[in-house]
């Protein structure tokens, strides 16, 4: 639970934490669906590289004086990103109506105000979740639809196409093309058998700035061959989105008319106020909807969900991850040795592509030391050997890297026993534990005492 204090800011109510975060983070999600093989590659890629703008957004020093970024910039930033791939249902690419045109919805929700903006049902917009930003900030109103958000985004000059078949892209003009007239089918196929079948998906992020606060976005294109004028839960409040600083923020993706009929979003975040950890949150919500589903004998209803807390993590918006665990037995203080072990082992072993490697604790530097003083040359500041190395492997395999390491934090002088998740060249996140090496310790505790994410 975190301690947080209230403050009144004008009209709206705002919580601050009581704690500042040492690393913001961000956690963004391209849909939950079954990638077929030859889309995988490109997906994580747009992925990795939206979060990578959010956290720039979010790392951001402000210039002259200027408004720090907050995490709003931030789940903006990286949903525009995705918004302007052709590969996700959310902006350009959008999935088709019934009679071919386009109609978008997005959502943000700032947690320590509770403050939202949402627009549906929007052809022109080039990037609807800005446009929803700005309902948030530049209007008294929640949720503006249709016409009268197209109107708002002309009087405060956001970017507009000229025409709605601008945003239609080849892979949702194929998608519409092969169920054409046929929504429950599409329905189906989409959320009950999965299959080949070549859809797209929903996008979403979640951040959290230095501050402790928390924002979230998610933006659709909805369901291939839904009716004109249909809204989804993307843009509603609590629905396909919900962010309270005191607790955490939820992107969620699915059937639409499933999800709403549970407010899945918001019943997580009570999960959360009630004690309950991220993942059994998420699992107790899920179950929920599904026992609903039974006792009403309705359809199967889908839904996947990011949860982004304060202090942890889950993320529940990948149904299949490739890990690869690499154990061996390194040589006590020779890094640079096991660092070239752990490159030959891969090559040698590398069987099939995975998306997750896996290294073991203090992988570089062995593990038995009786002292401080034994380890005292092999340290190392986040920034170190260890990063540099992991972060090159990354890249040669395009996969996520989690590594142990023995870190010293050059403002106190003190040692972990830390473990750090990199993709490509961007530090995910880092694991400190809270047994730290004194001149007694054999071996550090399992106890966590504080989570760190870059």
């Amino acid at each position: 639970m975190v301690v947080t204090t209230l403050e009144n800011v004008g009209r709206h109510t705002t919580y601050r934490a009581s704690y500042q975060v040492d690393f913001p983070c961000i956690i963004v999600h391209g849909g939950a669906w079954n990638i077929p093989q030859n889309r995988t590659q490109h997906t994580l890629q747009a992925v990795q590289s939206a979060a990578k703008r959010g956290l720039e957004k979010l790392l951001e020093k402000p210039q002259n004086g200027a408004t720090p970024s907050s995490c709003i910039e931030a789940v903006e930033c990286a949903v525009c990103y995705l918004e302007n791939d052709a590969m996700f249902d959310a902006g350009f690419g959008s999935c088709l109506c019934a009679n071919g045109s386009v109609e978008m919805d997005a959502l943000i929700m700032d947690g320590s105000t509770l403050r939202s903006g949402a627009v549906a049902c929007v052809s022109r917009v080039r990037n609807p979740i800005t446009l929803a930003k700005a309902v948030m900030e530049k209007t008294p109103h929640c949720l503006v639809v249709g016409q009268g958000a197209e109107l708002l985004a002309q009087e405060l000059n956001i970017p507009m196409v000229d025409s709605p078949l601008e945003m239609v892209s080849d892979v949702a003009l194929k998608e519409w093309e092969s169920i054409h007239n046929n929504y429950p089918g599409a329905v189906d196929t989409l959320f009950l058998q999965g299959g080949d079948f070549h859809s797209h998906e929903t996008v979403g992020a979640v951040a959290i700035d230095s501050l402790g606060n928390i924002a979230c976005a998610t933006s659709t294109g909805g369901i291939t061959g839904k009716r004109n004028g249909r809204v989804g839960d993307s843009p509603l409040i609590g629905c396909g989105g919900y962010s309270d600083s005191r607790w955490g923020g939820v992107s969620v993706t699915g059937h639409g008319e499933s999800l709403m009929k549970v407010t899945l979003s918001r019943r997580i975040i009570f999960g959360l106020e009630s004690g309950q950890e991220p993942l059994v949150a998420v699992e107790n919500s899920l179950e929920e909807m599904l026992e609903r589903r039974l006792a009403l004998r309705h359809r199967e209803w889908r839904g996947r969900c990011v949860v982004h807390l304060s202090l942890k993590v889950v993320s529940m918006a990948i149904d299949y991850l490739s890990v690869a665990a690499l154990q061996f037995n390194p040589q006590l203080a020779q890094p640079e040795e096991n660092r070239k072990r752990v490159q030959y082992l891969i090559q040698r072993d590398k069987r099939q592509p995975f998306q997750y490697l896996v290294l073991p604790e203090m992988c570089f530097t062995g593990y038995s030391f009786t002292s401080k003083k034994q380890i005292q040359s092999l340290v190392e500041p986040l920034q170190g050997p260890t990063l540099t190395f992991c972060s090159q492997l990354a890249i040669e395999n395009d996969c996520y890297i989690s590594a142990g390491f023995p870190e010293v934090d050059l403002d106190t002088g003190k040692y972990y026993n830390s473990v750090l998740v990199t993709v490509c060249e961007l530090l995910l996140m880092i694991h400190i534990d809270s047994g730290r090496f004194s001149e007694s310790t054999r071996s550090t505790s399992s106890l966590l005492s504080k989570d760190l994410f870059v």
